[in-house]
Parts: structure tokens; C-alpha cells; sequence
């Protein structure tokens, strides 16, 4: 896969510089750098445009003798040049500039030619090159200290770097211009920043991180108007979508790539776009459309000494070819593309080219040429595929071997040289049966270990987990033991020290005396049955819906029986009968007798309300009074209330209280019918 964005990344640094001249005393020299300033800002428009303008200021810089207008024009040319297809003629003219009077005495100016060159040296594929006038501008733009050049010089380099397998390097470079960048808080800057770094994650084959880092730099290039940085951002997120086998995203992000440059006329992306879609027709299987789309790459390049492209793209075709099994066109066009590179010295396509070759000439069933090339190809390999080159070599190694083997058979015809060979057979047999046997006997062993120490592992946690599990469950039973006696039984003992006062207080008459002894007698009676109903809490039996209304409406008259205040029932006749957790049923009773509890401790209220609806989604009961109600301070500290709030909250409901001095108390249980039901 190609990219092209190395001149789009340029476009702003030569519209920053273009104009850093000193005027000239001529009348028209406003009219050349008007003409140079809108062709700097059609770089990334329309380069056809851009050419226009620029050679219209090149040919009125020359005639009135206008050197500062000469030098923007000439630059602005040889960028166009470089990205249509006259990439040497722009080497020539920016090598025609560093000949101009005083050009080596300013740093700038030479920084910024050596800058041009490099570029279009990167285009043509010759990194050498590139890399040492790179490098010349970087020493030029550090002794003049201008930062935001020297940013954009770190950026040319870190994307050179990753063309030639030097990815660490390249991400070095790549942080020092965004560390300028984000202090000089440059938009345009960053946004190149994150597209370089979405192609250092993609080398590193971190596709998906890779595609959001152009993703991002994409909105970025839109929010600035940036054309030339879209069509970079497109392409290399098609890229990804390729490496990620989604071919139909790759092929949508191509065309829209290919759309942008055929906008901006730029003949190297168009052929970079073309390319791409080539291989993305090859593996869906459009073999045709295939060799179209690579043969229109070629032509988009012609003459213009595109090598890198050039060489993958014959390449692709020879891959191409050999899928359609035209193998002496897929040979012709990979040798030629191999040719190529080895003029260029491009190491990664001559490995490239060595690994077609080898593919090619297995399926044709020569495995000594196959060899021979993939030996070719391992020798000049990178750090990306070695293990997978191994593999692939000793695959054919194997296969010469056997090869060479019986054609010796074959030859000597010697029952002497065929038993010497099946006696080597039979020993290199038995010594890989030997090699076997102790290799499984030592994985067997292994594995024994292994599982042997998991299990015990195992059985440990597993021990400690019940002992835990064991001690959480009696601390749980304990404190609920602990809540449940402090309600109930409290509750009952307060009615009879209710009852008790009554007896001291209002002891008029014998008959009185023995009704509220009665009455005691009573109380006590049922807090035997409340025990009782305690020691059920600890049966996991099942109840329903009605038991529990049935138990509240019960208690509810029976306990407020004796008391003075006046009680109004709200409870409908007929409700949704349906099987509730005990401990819930515990639970939602507990609370309601420690509310009707408080409220004759407490609140010497003359009427106590109790409502309890139930409907497709909620149990609701409503609790109040109209008694003295309670401060801030019992609110907080009353063991009874965090005892009916912990109760509803275990079992997945919700308890709230209001009460203000003097105005009464009512409190809301609200439990979701779905805790309530059996799970």
C-alpha cells in the first residue's frame, strides 16, 4: 500500500516562507507577490491552477529582474512538478536556485531549498537523497532557531524513516515536532502529527489504533479546509480497513481518496489511489478490474520517475497475472519490477520482488528457483516477517532435499546406494521417534506438574473461601438475629410498659386494673407467638403475597388494639397473589411492626394511617401519623430507623421517612415486585 502526504504535509511550511523576502523597490513586485501568494494557496486545491499563476509570476519576475518573486515562483513550481510527473525537473530548478547569488549565506534560504529537494527526492523514492537534504535543512533551520520549520522538518523525516524500516527513529522524530507543535499550538501542525502517528501504529501493525489516530486527524483536516490533508487521512484509513480485511471499507475510502486528488490534479496520489484499488479487486476475486485498475496507476506515472510506485505496482501485477495463471506475464512484470529496485537500491521491494518470484515459481513446480529466490529474499529481509520466512525456507528446503534425493535414486539405480538410503531413513526415523517419545514423556511430565500444583491452588482457595464464606454468614445471622429481637420483642415490650402506665396512671377503677392486665397478659401471649414466628424466619419455606398483607392487617389491629389513637386501614380487598422470598415476607413485616412500634413509643399521635398498595411493578406501604414527629438528631441516631432502612435495602427496596416537629411522621416502603418474587 501507498500514501501521498508528504507534499500536502509541505504545503504549509512553503506558504509560511514564501513571502519572508525583503520587498523589492519595483512598482509591479506587489503584483508578482499577489500572484505568488494565491498560487501558494492553490497548492492544495488545484495544481493546475497553481501552475498557472506561478509561471505567470516566474515570467514577470524575470522580465522586470524581481529576484524575491523569481524564488517564491520557482519554489511554487517545483512542488507542482513534483507531483505530476516531473519530479527531475523539479530537483533541476530547486538545484538551479541553491545557485543563485547568496544563497549559501543565508540559512534560511538554503534550509528551505534543501527542505524542497529532499521532498521530491522522497517522491521518486530515493531516500538517500531525500534523507541528506533533510537532515542539511534540519542544521540550517537549527542555526537560525526557527521553530515551527524545524517541527515540520522533524515530521519529513519521521515519515522517510518509516519508508525505510527505521520505525523506532521515526517515532522519535515524529515526537520531537509534536512537542513544538503543541507549543506553538499550531492546528494544521498537530493535525499532521496525527496522521504521521497513525502510520507509525500501522507499521507497528496496530491497525485499529491506527485508524483512529486518522480518524482523528481527518476531523481535524475538515475543520480547517484542509484538501490535500483529507486525501492523506482518506487514503491511510483505507489502508487500515485493508490490513483489517474489511475490503469493502478500504475500496469506499480509496475512491473517496482517489476523488480528492483527481480535485487537486495530483498525478502521484491518483496513481497511489489506483494502485490500492487494484489489489483490493485482486482479493475480492476481479481479477480484470484488477489489472485495469494497476495498468491505470502505471499510466498516471509515466515519465515521471515514480519508482517506488512503479516497482509495487508491476510487482502487483505479476501477482495478479499468476492468480489467473498467466504465468510468463506474472514473471515479465515482477522481474521487471525487480529491475527496478535493484537500480534503486530499494531493499524492501527487491525482498518484495525475490518472495513474488518464489510464490510463482513453486506453483509452477520448480522448487529450486523457488528456493533460490526466497533464499535471496531472507537474506535482505527486515525485522517485520523473520519467523515466517524460517518457516517458509525450511518448508522448501525439505522439499529440494527429497527432490534431490530421489533423483540420486534415480540416477545411480544401485540396490546398495537405495538400502545405504533406507538404512538413513530408518535411523532418522527411530531418532525422531526417540526425539517424540522424550518430548512427550517430558510435556507429559510438565502437564502433570502444572495441573498437579493448579488443582492444590485450587483446593486451597477453594478452603479458604468456605471458611470465609462460613464466618460471613454467621456474622450475618448474628446481626440479624440481633435486628429481629430488638423489633419485635421491643415491640411488644413497649406496649406492655404502655399498658403498665396505664395501670399506675389511670387505675380508677378495679375493672379498668383488670381489663389492661388483660390486656398484658395478652401482649405477652403474643410475643410467645412472635417467637414463634422468629423461629420460622429460619425455615426456608416459600410464602405469598396475601400471607403477608394478611400478617400486616393482623398485627396492625391486634398491637394498636389497646391503643388511644384511631387507626385507618387502606388496603384493597383484592390483590396479585404470587409466591414472595422469605425474606422478604421477614423483612417488609419486620419494618411495618418497628414503624407501628415507634409510633406508640413515641409519637402519642391520635391517628396512625397504614396503606399498602401493590401493582404490576411495586409493593408500596405507607406508614403515618399525626404525632409530635421527630428531630434531626433521632433521625440520625435511632438504631430502630437504620434497622428498617438496612432491612428494605437488602432486599433490593427503598425506605424513606419524613417527619418534621410537630407535624407528625410518615414513612414510604417501596419494594420492586421483581426482588419480591421467587427467583
Amino acid at each position: 500500500m501507498f500514501d501521498l502526504s508528504v507534499r500536502s504535509l509541505f504545503l504549509p511550511v512553503l506558504i509560511t516562507f514564501l513571502f519572508t523576502f525583503e520587498a523589492y523597490p519595483q512598482n509591479n513586485s506587489q503584483n508578482i507577490d499577489s500572484l505568488n501568494k494565491r498560487a501558494s494557496e492553490l497548492l492544495s486545491i488545484d495544481l493546475s491552477k497553481t501552475e498557472s499563476l506561478a509561471s505567470e509570476a516566474q515570467t514577470k519576475s524575470i522580465t522586470s529582474n524581481y529576484q524575491k518573486g523569481r524564488i517564491e515562483s520557482e519554489l511554487i513550481l517545483s512542488m507542482v512538478y513534483a507531483n505530476t510527473n516531473r519530479g527531475n525537473k523539479a530537483i533541476q530548478k530547486l538545484t538551479d536556485l541553491i545557485a543563485t547569488s547568496d544563497s549559501q549565506k543565508d540559512s534560511s534560504f538554503s534550509g528551505k531549498i534543501s527542505s524542497a529537494i529532499g521532498l521530491c527526492y522522497y517522491y521518486l523514492g530515493i531516500y538517500d537523497s531525500s534523507k541528506k537534504y533533510l537532515q542539511q535543512s534540519v542544521l540550517a533551520f537549527e542555526r537560525i532557531n526557527d521553530k515551527f520549520l524545524l517541527a515540520e522538518q522533524f515530521q519529513f523525516l519521521s515519515k522517510l524513516l518509516l519508508r525505510t524500516g527505521e520505525t523506532k527513529k521515526s517515532q522519535e522524530y515524529y515526537e520531537k515536532a509534536r512537542n513544538i507543535f503543541e507549543d506553538l499550538k499550531s492546528a494544521n501542525g498537530l493535525a499532521w502529527a496525527d496522521d504521521i502517528f497513525g502510520e507509525i501504529l500501522y507499521a507497528q501493525r496496530l491497525y485499529e489504533k491506527a485508524n483512529e489516530s486518522h480518524l482523528k486527524s481527518l476531523i481535524q483536516f475538515e475543520r480547517l479546509n484542509n484538501l490535500a490533508g483529507q486525501a492523506s487521512a482518506v487514503l491511510h484509513i483505507g489502508n487500515t480497513y485493508y490490513m483489517l480485511v474489511q475490503d469493502d471499507s478500504a475500496e469506499i475510502c480509496y475512491n473517496k481518496a482517489l476523488n480528492f486528488y483527481q480535485q487537486l490534479g495530483d498525478s502521484n496520489g491518483i496513481a497511489i489511489c489506483y494502485s490500492n484499488l487494484s489489489m483490493v479487486a485482486l482479493e475480492k476475486g476481479e481479477n480484470t478490474a484488477a489489472v485495469n485498475y494497476a495498468n491505470q496507476a502505471l499510466h498516471s506515472i509515466t515519465g515521471g520517475g515514480y519508482l517506488q510506485i512503479e516497482i509495487s505496482t508491476l510487482r502487483q501485477l505479476g501477482d495478479i497475472y499468476a492468480e489467473m495463471k498467466q504465468y510468463d506475464k506474472a514473471v515479465y512484470h515482477v522481474k521487471k519490477a525487480l529491475d527496478a529496485a535493484l537500480k534503486s537500491n530499494m531493499k524492501v521491494k527487491v525482498m518484495d520482488c525475490y518472495k513474488s518470484l518464489s510464490e510463482i515459481y513453486i506453483t509452477l513446480n520448480n522448487p529450486k528457483q523457488s528456493y533460490d529466490y526466497l533464499l535471496m529474499a531472507y537474506r535482505i529481509k527486515d525485522s517485520i516477517q523473520p519467523i515466517a520466512f524460517s518457516q517458509k525456507l525450511a518448508e522448501l528446503e525439505n522439499q529440494l532435499e527429497n527432490q534431490k534425493r530421489e533423483s540420486q535414486i534415480q540416477e545411480l539405480k544401485q540396490g546398495q546406494l537405495i538400502s545405504a538410503l533406507e538404512i538413513e531413513n530408518q535411523k532418522s526415523e527411530i531418532r525422531k521417534r526417540n526425539l517424540l517419545i522424550i518430548s512427550g514423556m517430558l510435556f507429559f511430565i510438565l502437564m502433570g506438574t502444572v495441573v498437579y500444583f493448579y488443582f492444590q491452588k485450587q483446593k486451597l482457595k477453594s478452603k479458604l473461601e468456605k471458611e470465609l464464606t462460613i464466618q460471613s454468614t454467621a456474622e450475618n445471622e448474628r446481626l440479624r438475629f440481633a435486628k429481629d429481637i430488638h423489633d419485635d420483642l421491643g415491640s411488644g415490650l413497649s406496649k406492655i410498659n404502655f399498658l403498665s402506665e396505664l395501670m399506675l396512671n389511670h387505675s380508677k377503677t378495679n375493672a379498668d386494673v383488670s381489663s389492661n392486665a388483660a390486656a398484658i397478659s395478652e401482649t405477652s401471649k403474643r410475643l410467645i407467638g412472635n417467637m414463634r414466628d422468629l423461629i420460622w424466619a429460619l425455615n426456608p419455606e416459600n410464602t405469598t403475597t396475601g400471607d403477608l398483607i394478611a400478617a400486616i392487617r393482623e398485627f396492625t389491629s391486634d398491637y394498636l388494639e389497646d391503643f388511644t389513637a384511631e387507626l385507618q386501614l387502606n388496603i384493597p380487598a383484592n390483590f396479585p397473589d404470587f409466591q414472595i422470598r422469605k425474606e422478604c415476607y421477614r423483612e417488609v413485616l419486620m419494618t411495618v411492626k418497628e414503624s407501628l412500634n415507634n409510633i406508640v413509643k413515641h409519637s402519642a399521635a391520635t391517628e396512625i394511617q397504614l396503606g399498602i398498595t401493590l401493582n404490576d411493578n411495586d409493593l408500596i406501604i405507607n406508614v403515618s401519623d399525626n404525632g409530635i414527629g421527630l428531630t434531626d438528631v433521632k433521625v440520625k441516631s435511632g438504631n430502630g430507623l437504620t434497622n428498617m432502612q438496612a432491612r428494605i435495602a437488602a432486599i433490593g427496596g427503598v425506605f424513606s421517612l419524613k417527619s418534621e416537629p410537630n407535624s407528625g411522621t410518615s414513612i414510604r416502603i417501596t419494594v420492586p415486585v421483581s426482588q419480591l418474587s421467587k427467583t
